[in-house]
């Protein structure tokens, strides 16, 4: 079918390459709603409902109406005006010589590498990766699938397995061209080329081989080079963050895009490009649930997110046990951006990059096959914890879109803490060289404490509990003396520690220490609210009201006493020795 074409009608106008940019940096805070999916519009729905009225299967296959807007359309025959214009490009092609060489050559570049190719009548061109536990289930599996688009007249072809028994099962004319010619008892299975990266079929391991071409020296350039490096699934998050970095501090610095960069702009870029032929040693095991580990009994998701001011990030590891109790966890994703051209305090970052974790656990939920039972989220902030454990109070704008994405796609007894040291996340929000990725582990291989138990993992109130109960065990446990002369009375201290305090005397801690980024300082002053209220609250019930029970001496000049002091620091017990009394008008001591 022909269609004539007289006038060309645009309804959309693509932003320049600087709002792209600039929209990508901002990605995070743009105040959208809670759902990125936008409702189809009117033509949309327009659209669908003439595709599922008009679908039918006409002589193996499947035939659409062409959706147009008026359904009194008539099309005009343009066959001849087709076969005009390729009659005037042929007469071009004599008349003038060179763009005959240039059209065949381009043609010719495009063919040869595959960038466009011959279209067989039985040719669908559409990738599909799938993991099945067993060769059985595999050879089942491609039978199913060429059955099912055999029947709406589709042919499946480039089958390719890290098992050479399916291998053979499929016909050679049909199997990958990268394995058509190998003797698959001898020859090692071929490394893979997809989406940006490698994949090792024999050890069904992700690599990296980046070959990016030197640009000029200049935001333009820069930002070629940063897109060659095409990671969807973030396993070099740490590395690609640094240069994000550098473009976004181009974009400060509003440099035209054809404009030489600084010279430490410059070294920062040729570091860089160094690091990137390092990146070849990189490996990424893929395998979900490793051969032979049985059946399993739970899957749980893990997310860690930090921010910092560079940029923020969540990382996602899959936890699974099987019956016997065996626990496996392996890397899923990692998704990292920098931080908005407008300056954001950090807890605002901490918050935002929650969200981020909440959607990204949406997105693996929707892709992932393994029936997952929960989603852990876990972040070294404890004022995004107390945000989200707020659920009474009223908020600005900004926090309550990020809370109502939280609430709405997790749960409040899965959001944990974890300390900085121990976050995964904090790797990326710093950055790292080719060769710290390399050398270091704790990215692509999940935390220690995964593995363990759950009454193991990290937990925030550990360390509080720990100095509350050092502070009651500091209280004595044998009889206080009169005399200043005899030995401090004996406490649970004693027989533990082998003396009545563990630790230095406290620092000065504030209100304020409870907004900052330290976590020790906001438990150093959680403890000290604790041990005011011990004081003055608790401490005055375990003195015996002498007056009403019986009657005693009056206080006398030189006895020691335990002296009341509400600004006290915690764990001290200071004592004095009266040098002065005053009777009042019944003769008691007051």
């Amino acid at each position: 079918m022909f269609v004539s074409s007289y006038r060309i009608a645009a309804n959309h106008i693509f932003p320049s390459l600087e709002d792209q940019l600039r929209n990508r940096i901002n990605y995070d805070f743009s105040e959208r709603t809670i759902d990125d999916e936008n409702e189809p519009s009117k033509e949309d729905k327009q659209f669908l409902d003439i595709v599922s009225k008009s679908t039918s299967f006409v002589n193996g296959h499947y035939v659409i109406d062409m959706p147009f807007k008026s359904e009194d359309v008539q099309m005009p025959n343009n066959s001849k005006q087709a076969e005009q214009r390729l009659i005037a490009l042929s007469k071009r092609f004599t008349r003038d010589h060179d763009f005959h060489k240039q059209y065949v050559t381009i043609m010719d570049k495009v063919i040869n590498e595959s960038y466009a190719q011959g279209v067989s009548e039985k040719l669908m061109h559409k990738m599909m990766v799938i993991s099945v536990s067993s060769k059985h289930e595999a050879v089942a599996l491609i039978n199913d699938i060429q059955n099912l688009l055999k029947q709406g007249g589709f042919h499946i072809a480039k089958w390719i397995s890290n098992d050479r028994d399916v291998v053979n099962y499929v016909p050679i004319e049909e199997q990958a061209k990268e394995i058509k010619d190998l003797d698959l008892n001898q020859d090692s299975l071929p490394i893979y080329r997809a989406l940006g990266v490698q994949w090792c079929v024999d050890y069904y391991e992700f690599r990296f081989k980046i070959d990016v071409k030197d640009k000029p020296a200049t935001r333009r350039g820069m930002l070629s080079m940063t897109s060659g490096v095409f990671d969807p699934l973030g396993f070099l998050a740490p590395f690609t963050l640094v240069r994000k970095g550098t473009l976004q501090e181009l974009c400060k610095l509003d440099v035209g895009w054809d404009d030489a960069i600084q010279q430490a702009l410059f070294e920062k870029r040729t570091q860089w490009l160094c690091n990137l032929e390092k990146l070849s040693e990189f490996r990424v095991n893929r395998c979900l649930k490793p051969s032979g580990f049985g059946k399993l009994i739970s899957a749980d998701l893990h997310h860690f997110a930090d921010a910092s001011e560079i940029g923020y990030d969540v990382v996602s590891y899959l936890h699974i046990e099987n019956e016997e109790g065996n626990t496996y966890c392996l890397f899923i994703m990692g998704k990292s951006r920098v931080t908005p051209l407008k300056q954001v305090t950090i807890p605002r970052l901490e918050l935002t990059v929650a969200t981020v974790a909440v959607r990204t656990n949406k997105m693996i939920l929707s892709e992932l096959e393994i029936p997952v039972q929960r989603s852990y989220f876990w972040t070294d902030s404890m004022t995004v914890l107390r945000y989200i454990k707020i659920t009474t109070s009223r908020f600005h704008t900004f926090v309550a879109n990020r809370l109502a994405v939280i609430h709405e796609g997790s749960n409040i007894c899965d959001c944990r803490y974890i300390n900085s040291k121990l976050n995964p996340a904090d790797l990326v929000s710093r950055g790292v060289s080719a060769e710290g990725l390399l050398r270091m582990d704790q990215w692509i291989v999940p935390p220690d404490f995964l593995l363990k138990a759950k009454n193991e993992w990290p937990n925030s109130l550990n360390y509080d509990s720990d100095i509350i109960e050092s502070i009651l065990n500091s209280r004595p446990i044998t009889r206080n003396t009169d005399s200043h002369r005899d030995l401090e009375p004996l406490t649970p201290n004693h027989l533990l520690l082998m003396k009545q305090k563990p630790n230095l005397p406290p620092g000065v801690f504030s209100k304020t220490d409870n907004y900052c980024r330290r976590r020790w300082r906001q438990i150093q002053y959680m403890t000290n609210l604790f041990w005011q209220r011990w004081i003055r609250e608790y401490l005055p019930l375990l003195q015996e009201r002498q007056k009403l029970h019986e009657i005693k001496r009056n206080l006398q000049i030189g006895d020691v006493v335990l002296v009341v002091d509400s600004n006290a620091t915690r764990n001290s017990w200071p004592m004095g020795i009266i040098v002065e009394t005053i009777l009042d008008r019944a003769g008691l001591i007051r």
